[in-house]
């Protein structure tokens, strides 16, 4: 009898510890892989991440594969710093930091209010901007504590270091901050069209400026010297279908790929567009993305908000290579 009860209890530890297995499965990202980013819907907790490898093969939902459980709501900003991918999750209220080969989160702090982008300075400060909080937070990118908060009001968003300096989008005042975290202060800032959004920096460290602009008014593209913060040159683009305007850049950083309606391909000593290079055919293009690695271009297509986006490959000057893969749901970005 006790061999029989020992027989069953060995047999029921043993189908216990294949359904612990069975929660998570490896994840084996590398360098050369591409995050895709699905925002998913808000208040509904369908955000997830998918992952190219160079042939486009796509797996999906390896953040739910590699820990277990979903990510939350809504899926903002994906960031790879070091040897981590850091996550920031809107409505969630969270950042978590993920191991960048394995996907296991390793440290996570829903202490946010309504966190946006995230952006580095250095291995001991990180700044997050946010929707709501009229602050920025400086957190610690190890630990993800808030270090402290810096007034700053109204909704900010996009952030890049650059010069010592965090060039801070916020949308609400329609400015262009300029933060210093050595000084503890803000040093700049400069008047910005209606709803900035996407920036970047291009290889002579010019500061570029994507404003989506007002219902049914042109969007602009802004390009700006950072040292010191100077208006150089403002491109015209067509009233924008996308509430957030979407803007990328080759592995040269010499060549920006702008998304209105299509795919427009701008010099970065050009002062005005030519044709687009792909042109949108009725498609609601959503994410914009370049594989730093050959400069093809990804683009999300949004087929319904809740239903899988759909994601385009074109090589660097918009030649079709593998069309349709399905997503997730709302497809905003891809990160490599």
């Amino acid at each position: 009898m006790r061999l029989l009860i020992g027989l069953c209890l060995v047999v029921f530890i043993g189908f216990e510890s294949c359904k612990e297995d069975e929660k998570t499965t490896i994840i084996e990202a590398t360098d050369a892989s591409i995050l895709v980013v699905n925002e998913g819907n808000f208040n509904l907790g369908n955000a997830s991440i998918g992952m190219f490898d160079q042939s486009y093969a796509l797996q999906s939902n390896v953040f739910e594969k590699a820990n277990g459980r979903k990510i939350g709501d809504v899926l903002q900003d994906v960031v790879r710093f070091g040897d981590y991918i850091y996550i920031v999750v809107n409505n969630s209220g969270k950042i978590e930091r993920l191991n960048k080969t394995t996907l296991v989160s390793e440290r996570y702090n829903d202490g946010f209010t309504s966190p946006r982008k995230i952006c580095f300075f250095d291995d001991s400060r990180a700044y997050v901007s946010d929707l709501y909080n009229d602050a920025l937070y400086e957190i610690d990118p190890t630990s993800l504590e808030i270090k402290k908060e810096i007034a700053c009001s109204g909704w900010t968003e996009d952030m890049i270091h650059l010069n010592n300096q965090v060039f801070v989008v916020n949308v609400e005042r329609e400015r262009l901050l300029v933060y210093s975290p050595n000084l503890n202060a803000f040093v700049d800032s400069i008047e910005l069209p209606k709803m900035p959004g996407n920036m970047l920096v291009d290889k002579e460290n010019n500061l570029w400026v994507y404003c989506a602009g007002e219902t049914n008014k042109s969007a602009q593209l802004l390009k700006f010297s950072t040292q010191p913060l100077k208006l150089l040159n403002t491109i015209t683009l067509n009233p924008l279908k996308e509430f957030y305007p979407r803007l990328a850049i080759n592995a040269d950083k010499d060549e920006l790929y702008i998304l209105n309606g299509g795919v427009y391909r701008l010099n970065i000593n050009s002062t005005h567009l030519g044709d687009p290079i792909i042109i949108g055919q009725g498609k609601t293009f959503y994410g914009l993305g370049i594989n730093k690695i050959n400069n093809d271009i990804l683009l999300s297509e949004i087929v319904g908000f809740n239903l899988p986006s759909l994601v385009h490959i074109y090589d660097s000057i918009g030649q079709e290579k593998k069309m349709n893969v399905k997503s997730g749901i709302i497809t905003s970005a891809f990160v490599n």
